[in-house]
Protein backbone atom coordinates (compact mmCIF):
# COMPACT_ATOMS: atom_id res chain seq x y z
CA UNK A 1 0.00 0.00 0.00
CA UNK A 2 1.00 3.33 -1.03
CA UNK A 3 -0.07 6.81 -0.56
CA UNK A 4 -0.68 7.37 -4.40
CA UNK A 5 -3.02 4.37 -4.05
CA UNK A 6 -5.11 5.73 -1.52
CA UNK A 7 -5.72 8.93 -3.34
CA UNK A 8 -6.05 7.00 -6.35
CA UNK A 9 -9.03 5.04 -4.92
CA UNK A 10 -10.29 8.40 -3.11
CA UNK A 11 -10.43 9.85 -6.38
CA UNK A 12 -12.32 7.32 -7.65
CA UNK A 13 -15.03 7.56 -4.59
CA UNK A 14 -15.42 11.45 -5.11
CA UNK A 15 -15.84 11.07 -9.36
CA UNK A 16 -18.01 8.37 -9.21
CA UNK A 17 -16.29 6.48 -11.82
CA UNK A 18 -12.30 5.27 -13.15
CA UNK A 19 -13.36 7.02 -16.59
CA UNK A 20 -14.57 10.80 -14.82
CA UNK A 21 -11.28 10.14 -12.07
CA UNK A 22 -8.55 9.45 -14.49
CA UNK A 23 -9.13 13.16 -16.32
CA UNK A 24 -9.35 14.51 -13.36
CA UNK A 25 -5.99 12.94 -12.10
CA UNK A 26 -4.31 13.22 -15.79
CA UNK A 27 -4.02 9.53 -16.07
CA UNK A 28 -4.65 7.05 -18.34
CA UNK A 29 -7.33 4.65 -16.89
CA UNK A 30 -5.67 2.00 -16.56
CA UNK A 31 -3.52 2.86 -14.74
CA UNK A 32 -5.81 4.46 -12.25
CA UNK A 33 -7.52 1.07 -12.08
CA UNK A 34 -5.01 -1.38 -11.91
CA UNK A 35 -3.65 0.25 -8.91
CA UNK A 36 -6.73 0.57 -7.10
CA UNK A 37 -7.12 -3.57 -7.80
CA UNK A 38 -3.73 -3.95 -6.39
CA UNK A 39 -4.41 -2.33 -3.45
CA UNK A 40 -7.52 -4.11 -3.53
CA UNK A 41 -5.36 -7.78 -3.72
CA UNK A 42 -3.66 -6.17 -1.14
CA UNK A 43 -6.57 -5.78 1.27
CA UNK A 44 -7.82 -8.85 0.41
CA UNK A 45 -11.48 -7.69 -0.05
CA UNK A 46 -13.20 -5.14 -2.63
CA UNK A 47 -12.38 -1.77 -1.90
CA UNK A 48 -15.35 -0.63 -5.03
CA UNK A 49 -18.43 -2.06 -6.13
CA UNK A 50 -18.52 -1.73 -10.43
CA UNK A 51 -21.69 -1.05 -12.22
CA UNK A 52 -22.67 -0.04 -15.02
CA UNK A 53 -22.74 4.18 -14.11
CA UNK A 54 -19.37 3.59 -12.46
CA UNK A 55 -18.13 2.73 -8.71
CA UNK A 56 -19.45 3.05 -5.35
CA UNK A 57 -17.09 2.40 -2.16
CA UNK A 58 -18.14 -0.79 -0.02
CA UNK A 59 -18.04 -0.98 3.61
CA UNK A 60 -14.36 -1.69 3.81
CA UNK A 61 -13.53 1.13 1.09
CA UNK A 62 -15.64 3.62 3.60
CA UNK A 63 -13.44 2.65 6.15
CA UNK A 64 -10.04 2.58 4.54
CA UNK A 65 -10.69 5.99 3.39
CA UNK A 66 -12.43 7.28 6.52
CA UNK A 67 -8.79 5.83 8.60
CA UNK A 68 -6.72 7.14 6.05
CA UNK A 69 -8.34 10.82 5.49
CA UNK A 70 -5.98 12.06 8.42
CA UNK A 71 -3.07 11.06 6.63
CA UNK A 72 -3.78 12.22 3.04
CA UNK A 73 -4.69 15.40 4.36
CA UNK A 74 -1.04 15.78 6.52
CA UNK A 75 0.90 14.43 2.88
CA UNK A 76 -0.94 17.24 0.86
CA UNK A 77 0.56 19.68 3.37
CA UNK A 78 3.75 18.76 3.31
CA UNK A 79 3.51 18.85 -0.30
CA UNK A 80 1.94 22.09 -0.30
CA UNK A 81 4.68 23.47 2.29
CA UNK A 82 7.96 21.70 -0.09
CA UNK A 83 6.40 24.15 -3.03
CA UNK A 84 6.30 26.69 -0.95
CA UNK A 85 9.73 26.67 0.66
CA UNK A 86 11.18 25.78 -2.88
CA UNK A 87 9.26 29.18 -4.34
CA UNK A 88 10.25 31.24 -1.45
CA UNK A 89 14.07 29.47 -1.49
CA UNK A 90 16.75 32.82 -1.35
CA UNK A 91 20.76 33.54 -2.00
CA UNK A 92 22.56 33.00 -4.61
CA UNK A 93 23.58 30.49 -6.28
CA UNK A 94 26.90 30.68 -9.33
CA UNK A 95 26.70 28.13 -11.74
CA UNK A 96 29.95 27.96 -14.06
CA UNK A 97 29.65 26.01 -17.13
CA UNK A 98 30.97 25.79 -20.44
CA UNK A 99 31.51 28.37 -23.28
CA UNK A 100 28.98 25.85 -25.83
CA UNK A 101 26.18 26.47 -23.17
CA UNK A 102 25.69 29.70 -23.90
CA UNK A 103 23.63 29.77 -27.03
CA UNK A 104 22.72 26.22 -26.66
CA UNK A 105 21.19 26.15 -22.99
CA UNK A 106 21.75 28.08 -20.40
CA UNK A 107 19.01 31.01 -21.70
CA UNK A 108 16.43 28.37 -21.07
CA UNK A 109 17.85 26.85 -17.94
CA UNK A 110 17.41 30.63 -16.76
CA UNK A 111 14.01 31.43 -17.65
CA UNK A 112 13.17 27.57 -15.96
CA UNK A 113 14.76 28.50 -12.88
CA UNK A 114 13.75 31.98 -12.58
CA UNK A 115 10.01 30.48 -13.06
CA UNK A 116 10.16 28.19 -10.28
CA UNK A 117 12.52 30.27 -7.80
CA UNK A 118 11.51 34.01 -8.27
CA UNK A 119 13.47 34.39 -5.30
CA UNK A 120 16.74 33.67 -6.00
CA UNK A 121 19.65 35.10 -7.81
CA UNK A 122 20.75 32.82 -10.52
CA UNK A 123 23.89 33.65 -11.59
CA UNK A 124 25.55 31.72 -14.96
CA UNK A 125 29.21 32.46 -15.61
CA UNK A 126 31.14 31.31 -19.33
CA UNK A 127 34.72 29.90 -18.78
CA UNK A 128 37.14 27.66 -20.11
CA UNK A 129 37.83 24.44 -18.09
CA UNK A 130 40.63 25.34 -16.57
CA UNK A 131 38.75 28.46 -15.84
CA UNK A 132 35.85 26.58 -14.10
CA UNK A 133 38.46 24.48 -12.29
CA UNK A 134 40.03 27.17 -10.83
CA UNK A 135 37.15 29.10 -9.75
CA UNK A 136 35.67 25.66 -8.18
CA UNK A 137 39.01 25.40 -5.98
CA UNK A 138 39.00 29.49 -5.46
CA UNK A 139 34.84 29.09 -3.84
CA UNK A 140 34.03 31.68 -6.39
CA UNK A 141 31.32 29.19 -7.68
CA UNK A 142 28.60 26.92 -6.31
CA UNK A 143 29.14 24.08 -8.53
CA UNK A 144 30.14 23.77 -12.02
CA UNK A 145 28.56 21.81 -15.31
CA UNK A 146 32.87 20.94 -16.33
CA UNK A 147 34.44 18.61 -18.29
CA UNK A 148 35.79 15.77 -16.16
CA UNK A 149 38.36 16.89 -14.04
CA UNK A 150 42.29 16.25 -14.70
CA UNK A 151 42.79 16.02 -10.96
CA UNK A 152 39.26 14.05 -9.99
CA UNK A 153 40.82 13.99 -6.11
CA UNK A 154 40.19 17.83 -6.02
CA UNK A 155 36.81 17.41 -7.77
CA UNK A 156 34.14 14.57 -8.44
CA UNK A 157 30.72 14.57 -9.32
CA UNK A 158 28.20 13.08 -11.42
CA UNK A 159 28.43 12.31 -14.68
CA UNK A 160 25.51 14.23 -16.58
CA UNK A 161 25.72 13.36 -20.70
CA UNK A 162 28.15 12.26 -22.91
CA UNK A 163 28.92 15.57 -25.58
CA UNK A 164 30.29 14.33 -28.83
CA UNK A 165 32.73 16.78 -30.41
CA UNK A 166 32.56 17.68 -34.34
CA UNK A 167 34.93 19.01 -36.40
CA UNK A 168 34.32 22.22 -38.45
CA UNK A 169 35.96 23.46 -41.76
CA UNK A 170 35.38 25.82 -45.23
CA UNK A 171 33.52 23.16 -47.73
CA UNK A 172 36.91 24.72 -50.03
CA UNK A 173 39.37 23.71 -47.90
CA UNK A 174 37.48 19.92 -47.89
CA UNK A 175 37.86 20.29 -51.31
CA UNK A 176 41.68 21.25 -51.53
CA UNK A 177 42.17 18.57 -49.34
CA UNK A 178 40.34 15.90 -51.01
CA UNK A 179 38.08 14.46 -47.94
CA UNK A 180 35.28 12.53 -48.14
CA UNK A 181 32.58 13.88 -45.45
CA UNK A 182 30.38 11.16 -45.90
CA UNK A 183 31.16 8.83 -42.92
CA UNK A 184 33.03 11.86 -40.53
CA UNK A 185 36.81 11.95 -40.17
CA UNK A 186 38.83 9.69 -38.07
CA UNK A 187 41.68 11.35 -35.38
CA UNK A 188 44.29 10.24 -37.99
CA UNK A 189 42.71 12.48 -41.01
CA UNK A 190 42.50 15.20 -38.71
CA UNK A 191 46.11 15.02 -37.53
CA UNK A 192 47.08 15.90 -41.28
CA UNK A 193 44.98 18.62 -41.63
CA UNK A 194 45.76 22.30 -40.80
CA UNK A 195 44.33 22.68 -36.77
CA UNK A 196 42.89 25.62 -35.32
CA UNK A 197 42.56 25.19 -31.19
CA UNK A 198 41.93 26.21 -27.99
CA UNK A 199 44.69 26.46 -25.72
CA UNK A 200 45.24 23.93 -23.07
CA UNK A 201 42.89 26.11 -20.42
CA UNK A 202 40.68 24.38 -22.74
CA UNK A 203 39.11 21.24 -21.69
CA UNK A 204 38.90 20.34 -26.16
CA UNK A 205 42.51 20.82 -25.92
CA UNK A 206 43.25 18.40 -23.25
CA UNK A 207 41.26 15.50 -24.56
CA UNK A 208 42.10 15.80 -28.07
CA UNK A 209 45.75 15.39 -26.86
CA UNK A 210 45.72 12.57 -25.01
CA UNK A 211 43.24 11.11 -27.26
CA UNK A 212 46.31 12.03 -30.52
CA UNK A 213 48.43 10.88 -28.12
CA UNK A 214 46.81 6.88 -27.15
CA UNK A 215 47.34 6.74 -31.57
CA UNK A 216 50.92 8.22 -31.56
CA UNK A 217 49.88 10.99 -34.18
CA UNK A 218 51.33 14.70 -34.25
CA UNK A 219 48.40 17.10 -34.81
CA UNK A 220 49.37 19.74 -37.71
CA UNK A 221 48.33 22.77 -35.08
CA UNK A 222 48.95 26.27 -36.88
CA UNK A 223 47.17 28.12 -34.48
CA UNK A 224 46.42 27.86 -30.77
CA UNK A 225 43.17 29.93 -30.11
CA UNK A 226 40.87 30.34 -27.57
CA UNK A 227 37.92 32.90 -28.27
CA UNK A 228 35.35 31.13 -30.78
CA UNK A 229 34.48 34.04 -32.95
CA UNK A 230 38.25 33.82 -33.92
CA UNK A 231 39.00 30.76 -34.54
CA UNK A 232 35.36 30.81 -36.53
CA UNK A 233 36.71 33.97 -39.08
CA UNK A 234 39.58 31.85 -39.62
CA UNK A 235 38.08 28.74 -40.62
CA UNK A 236 35.40 30.34 -42.66
CA UNK A 237 38.59 31.83 -44.59
CA UNK A 238 39.35 28.66 -44.76
CA UNK A 239 42.90 28.88 -42.92
CA UNK A 240 42.36 25.38 -41.30
CA UNK A 241 39.66 23.38 -39.61
CA UNK A 242 38.72 23.40 -35.48
CA UNK A 243 36.91 21.26 -33.29
CA UNK A 244 33.99 22.29 -31.06
CA UNK A 245 31.33 20.36 -28.71
CA UNK A 246 28.27 19.75 -30.86
CA UNK A 247 25.47 21.58 -28.90
CA UNK A 248 27.39 24.85 -29.80
CA UNK A 249 27.08 24.52 -33.53
CA UNK A 250 23.65 25.40 -34.22
CA UNK A 251 24.09 27.98 -36.52
CA UNK A 252 27.20 26.41 -38.26
CA UNK A 253 25.22 23.64 -39.07
CA UNK A 254 22.95 25.76 -41.48
CA UNK A 255 25.84 27.70 -43.06
CA UNK A 256 26.11 26.10 -46.65
CA UNK A 257 29.80 27.21 -46.72
CA UNK A 258 31.12 25.18 -43.83
CA UNK A 259 31.29 21.44 -42.97
CA UNK A 260 30.15 19.81 -39.58
CA UNK A 261 31.29 16.04 -39.37
CA UNK A 262 31.71 14.13 -36.10
CA UNK A 263 35.04 12.52 -35.43
CA UNK A 264 35.15 8.74 -36.16
CA UNK A 265 37.42 5.60 -35.22
CA UNK A 266 37.59 6.26 -32.29
CA UNK A 267 34.22 8.28 -31.54
CA UNK A 268 35.23 11.48 -30.07
CA UNK A 269 32.89 12.84 -26.72
CA UNK A 270 33.37 14.79 -23.70
CA UNK A 271 32.22 13.81 -19.97
CA UNK A 272 30.47 16.27 -18.99
CA UNK A 273 30.13 16.33 -14.87
CA UNK A 274 28.24 18.25 -12.42
CA UNK A 275 30.23 19.43 -9.47
CA UNK A 276 29.97 21.20 -6.71
CA UNK A 277 31.49 24.00 -5.25
CA UNK A 278 33.74 23.90 -1.19
CA UNK A 279 31.41 26.13 -0.27
CA UNK A 280 28.22 24.57 -1.27
CA UNK A 281 24.90 25.08 0.04
CA UNK A 282 23.48 22.68 2.46
CA UNK A 283 19.86 21.95 3.76
CA UNK A 284 17.09 19.52 1.72
CA UNK A 285 15.59 22.78 -0.44
CA UNK A 286 19.04 23.73 -1.94
CA UNK A 287 19.34 19.73 -2.59
CA UNK A 288 15.99 19.93 -4.23
CA UNK A 289 17.03 23.06 -6.12
CA UNK A 290 20.58 21.14 -7.27
CA UNK A 291 18.75 18.02 -8.59
CA UNK A 292 15.92 20.43 -10.49
CA UNK A 293 18.56 22.03 -11.96
CA UNK A 294 20.88 18.85 -13.20
CA UNK A 295 17.29 17.21 -14.64
CA UNK A 296 16.65 20.29 -16.82
CA UNK A 297 20.38 20.27 -17.91
CA UNK A 298 19.92 17.08 -19.34
CA UNK A 299 16.45 17.62 -20.62
CA UNK A 300 17.56 20.26 -22.00
CA UNK A 301 20.68 18.84 -23.73
CA UNK A 302 18.67 16.15 -24.66
CA UNK A 303 16.09 18.17 -26.72
CA UNK A 304 18.89 19.75 -29.06
CA UNK A 305 19.57 15.86 -30.06
CA UNK A 306 22.97 14.06 -31.32
CA UNK A 307 23.58 13.27 -27.56
CA UNK A 308 24.43 10.08 -24.91
CA UNK A 309 23.20 10.21 -21.48
CA UNK A 310 24.93 7.34 -19.30
CA UNK A 311 23.88 9.72 -16.28
CA UNK A 312 25.19 8.32 -13.05
CA UNK A 313 22.46 9.98 -11.20
CA UNK A 314 19.88 7.19 -10.99
CA UNK A 315 17.27 10.17 -10.02
CA UNK A 316 17.82 11.99 -13.07
CA UNK A 317 15.55 11.54 -15.98
CA UNK A 318 16.74 9.61 -18.91
CA UNK A 319 15.63 11.22 -22.75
Amino acid sequence: MNTQQLEYLREAVRAGSFSRAADTLGLNQSVLSRQVAALEQEMGCPLLRRHGRGVIPTAAGERLLELAAGFLQQVAQIKAEGKAADRDLAGVFKLGVPMFFSQSIAPKLMASVQRQYPALTFVVREGHSGDLHDWLLAGELSAAVIYEPKRPRQLAGDLLFLEPVYVVGSRDLARRHGLDLDQGLTLEQLARLPLLIPTRRHGTRLDLDQAMKQLQLTPHIVHEVDALGARMLLVRDGVGVTIFESAGLLSERRDPHLFVVPIVAPPFFHKLMWVDGREQQAGAPWRAFTHAVKRDIVQLRAGLGDVDMPTTDPRLPRP
